[in-house]
């Protein structure tokens, strides 16, 4: 089976960890991801306690959207979908 170019990387970044004596770094992204979004919007995320995306407002909404954008380019994904798994929106 012919893994796919991110499964190859995060792969590839694993293994460098693990020689390095370096263990479960992935959850480092999901804290910065988190820490971020409370930074740039004022609120915490849901995966922290703050509100769910139905309960935000329309003002709210577009704080969440732009946000995210930038936290996904900071992370290096091309789309948002990912920091909606790492911060529960």
């Amino acid at each position: 089976m012919k893994l796919g170019a991110t499964t190859a990387q995060r792969a590839l970044y694993e293994k460098q960890c693990d020689r390095a004596g370096l263990h479960g770094n992935h959850g480092l992204r999901h804290q910065y991801a988190q820490s971020r979004y409370r930074e740039l919007t004022g609120w915490p995320p849901p995966h922290a306690d703050g509100p769910a995306p139905s309960d935000l407002g329309p003002a709210q909404r577009r704080i969440d959207y732009r946000v995210c954008r930038e936290i996904a380019e900071e992370l290096g994904h091309g789309c948002i979908d990912i920091v909606a798994v790492y911060c529960g929106l």
